[in-house]
């Protein structure tokens, strides 16, 4: 399977073969996805669960406090894994950047309880609105929480990029 359809696969699955006595389908993959086992999910599929969608512009939150987040903008069907913050790697423009991508709500800066997609690259610092990325899970790092501040938040996101960095064997 294409990794560009892994949103299509997970819509369109039917049973595909036996993994360690089990039906490889939807709903097993689901599960592993909702549980945060991206290991798990990514094995299943063959290769690392894609979100692919175009970039699209935000608050400029993260561009405040030194860590641009690109916002993706997926269509409709496409399933959202558990919420939280992974340890990702985002093609565009047929190169590779390790980065954190958090799903869900943001407690800390909005009070509306919309659900987004926005991955920090690490190491880059382009404008890439209205590109199309594809950005794959490879480690599920923690859940999302409310922050007191913003600095709180960044001195979380520098852990995280830590975890991430080790993760991918990167300095």
């Amino acid at each position: 399977m294409d990794s560009n359809h892994g949103d299509k696969v997970l819509s369109t699955l039917d049973t595909l073969i036996f993994f360690d006595g089990e039906n490889i389908d939807a709903a097993l993959i689901r599960k592993a996805l909702l549980n945060k086992d991206i290991a798990r999910a990514n094995e299943l599929l063959g290769h690392p669960y894609t979100l692919r969608g175009t970039v699209m512009r935000g608050k400029s939150l993260g561009r405040s406090i030194n860590m641009p987040t690109a916002n993706l903008k997926v269509t409709g069907g496409v399933f959202i894994p558990a919420h939280g913050v992974y340890a990702t790697v985002t093609r565009l423009r047929g190169a590779e950047y390790i980065g954190l991508t958090h799903i869900g709500k943001k407690p800390t800066v909005d009070t509306s309880g919309i659900v987004t997609i926005e991955t920090y690259l690490l190491d880059f610092n382009d404008d890439i609105y209205d590109q199309i990325i594809e950005t794959e899970l490879h480690l599920y790092i923690r859940e999302t929480r409310k922050f007191n501040s913003l600095d709180d938040l960044k001195k979380q996101v520098d852990i995280d990029i830590i975890t991430t960095r080790k993760f991918f064997g990167s300095k």
